[in-house]
Formats: structure tokens, sequence, C-alpha cells
């Protein structure tokens, strides 16, 4: 009986990974293309103005789906386990494995430790990896938005990403702009807005980079605590520096989602806003609970592939994007709890994971998998 049952098992592990290995891999690059295709319209201007090469295009797809891979694993496990499960139950394999002797425990051993290898590559993902292509691609985003300025300059306009600012000018003639307003949000603890009479935008010609001068203007200071008092600052002449290509004056500084581990570590001790330390702990409480989705999303998508009567096909497709809709909202709202003060950070993040679980908890239990 021994033997068998270890025979058994061995069988059952190359079965379930062979029918979840491949499926999980082609879910992978589906959903990370239909991310990209999401971000497609935001790559469409740089594209059309300035007329991108294929090189770049490749970089930002590359950047955008290492940015993006941690997001697309778990929903793409969640859809293998779906369809695999699922078109197992609907040709009578499980009811032949189970009638081998083989529980239903036994058959979502493999796909637990699945999920907790996938949940340990997330984490180291999302930690050390991801985090420098979001940079990577932030900072091709603000270059391309910055030449695009140049090529594409419409006044009475609002321009994002100049070099991740808004830039309004009211009229431009020749290579002067009149009546300047920039907004700058980059910095954690204070914004400022910066109003000049008059802007000229020049780029060298044997370097990569433009000179944006203006002038009788002032900065206005407003920093993020209530009980610091806001700051002007009056000039003749201001000059803002970029470097296009190294991204020198754009992509120098790093938003939340930039941050690896280390450095989200070091700003959380450094910071004394606490907004700012409250968006710290969200994110380094979102990669861990992120990645948990792993383990959540599998035993869901055990338990649904269970549940179904017949293949679910490419339905299941629809109805994974419906499940990671939903989770993401529930995130969405957790984290704005988190920022109000509501609820502390770590049990926002963590709100969705256990709402998930409590699905897969109820049908463990009748199907007798739990006490």
């Amino acid at each position: 009986m021994r033997n068998r049952l270890s025979l058994t098992s061995r069988y059952l592990w190359k079965y379930l990974f062979g029918e979840v290995l491949v499926t999980f891999m082609l879910g992978t690059v589906v959903f990370l293309g239909l991310m990209w295709a999401l971000q497609s319209l935001k790559f469409f201007e740089f594209v059309v103005l300035q007329q991108v090469s294929i090189l770049n295009i490749f970089k930002l797809s590359y950047y955008l789906a290492q940015s993006a891979i941690t997001i697309a694993i778990p929903v793409a496990f969640l859809f293998a386990i779906i369809w695999g499960i699922s078109r197992a139950k609907s040709e009578g394999e499980i009811l032949a494995l189970e009638a081998s002797g083989v529980s239903a425990l036994s058959i979502y051993l493999p796909i637990l430790l699945m999920s907790l290898a996938l949940t340990g590559l997330c984490i180291w993902l999302s930690l050390f990896i991801v985090p420098n292509g979001q940079n990577r691609l932030e900072i091709m985003l603000r270059q391309m938005g910055v030449k695009t300025v140049i090529s594409g300059f419409k006044t009475g306009t609002f321009t994002e990403g100049f070099a991740g600012m808004i830039f309004y000018a009211e009229e431009a003639e020749n290579d002067q702009i009149k009546r300047v307003f920039i907004y700058d949000k980059r910095e954690p603890n204070a914004h400022f807005a910066i109003t000049a009479q008059s802007a000229s935008l020049k780029k060298k010609k044997d370097e990569d980079a433009i000179t944006l001068r203006l002038a009788d203007g002032s900065i206005h200071v407003i920093p993020k605590g209530q009980q610091e008092f806001q700051q002007k600052i009056d000039f003749d002449i201001y000059d803002v520096n970029l470097d296009i290509n190294s991204g020198k004056g754009i992509g120098g500084w790093h938003t939340v989602p930039e941050f690896t581990y280390p450095m989200l570590i070091a700003k959380r001790k450094e910071t004394e806003d606490s907004v700012y330390r409250i968006k710290l702990e969200l994110e380094l409480h979102r990669r861990f609970a992120m990645a948990f989705a792993c383990v959540v999303f599998g035993a869901l998508g055990y338990f649904i592939g269970l549940k179904s009567k017949k293949g679910m096909g490419s339905s299941s497709v629809v109805l994974c994007l419906l499940i990671a809709v939903i989770y993401w909202l529930g995130y969405l709202w957790a984290t704005a709890a988190s920022l109000s003060g509501s609820i502390p950070p770590w049990i926002g993040v963590w709100i969705p994971n256990f709402v998930f679980l409590l699905i897969p908890l109820y049908f463990a239990r009748k199907f007798r998998l739990a006490p």
C-alpha cells in the first residue's frame, strides 16, 4: 500500500506540473501582453511625435514587463489552476484519482507547494528586481516626455511628462514662451508651484541636454505638513538644466514604488512625515501581500476548478480578470482607508488576501479538508 501511494504521489506531481506549468507560462505572457496593451496608449504619443526606434520600443516593453511581472504571476497562476483542474474534473481524471485512494487534500498539496515557490519568487522580484525596472521605465518615459515638449510643444494646454512635472504656457513666440506655470510634485515632503513671465527652452546641438530658463517669476513651496507654512521665493533668472539621455534632472529621484527593499527600510527610518511614512509602510506590506496572493489564488482556483461541472476553457480568462479587478479594487479601498488613518497600513494591505482566503477555506470545510 505504501509503495502504491508513493507511486501515485509521483504520478500526481508529474501530472499536475505538466497540466499547470505550460498553462501558467502561457498565461503569464498573455496577461503581460494585456498590461502592455493598456499602456500602449501612453506609448502611442511618443511613437507618433518622435518616431521612436524599434530598439526603444523593445526597451519600453521589457521594462514594463519587468515592472508588472509580480502582478501577472498570481493572475496567471489562478488561470492555470482553474484551467487545469476544471479540465481534469470534466474529463473524469479527478474522479479517477479519488477512486484510486488519492484524497482531495493530496491533490491540492502539489498546488500549495507551487504556490509557496511562486510566493518566494514574487517576494524576491518585488523587493529587488521590479523597482529597478519601474525606475528605468519611468526614466525613459520622462526622457521621452522632455523630447515631446521640444518637438510637439502646444500652448494653452497642460503638458504632463515634462521631467516628471506638469507644464503650462499661455503663448509662445519663436523660442520665447510667455506666462509659464510649472507644478513639481516629485519631492515627498513638499510640492513646488513655479510661475514666470517668460521662459526659453533650448536644446544644445552637440549634446542631449536642454535648458529651461525662467525669467521674472516666483517659486511657491507647498509643504506636506499641516503645521508648516508656505514659502514664496522670487527670482529674476532661474535655470533648469536637464540631461535627456542620462536622466540627470529627470531620473535622479525615485518614487515610492521604485524603492528597493534597502531603500524602503532606510527611508522609513529617516522620514519624519507621518503621511509619507504610511505610504512607505503600505508599499512594503503591499509587496509581501501581492506575493502571498499566489497562495490565495492557488487555493481559490483549485476549488473553483473542483466545483465546475465542465471544463471552463477560455471563460477562465474572463473569470481571472474579474477576480483580479475585484481584488485590486479591494486593495485600493484598503489603501485609501490606511492613508486616512482609519486602519493600520499592514492590516489594510492584507485585507483583500484575508477576504479572498475565506472562500477556499469555506470549500475546504465542505470537502472535509479542514476540521
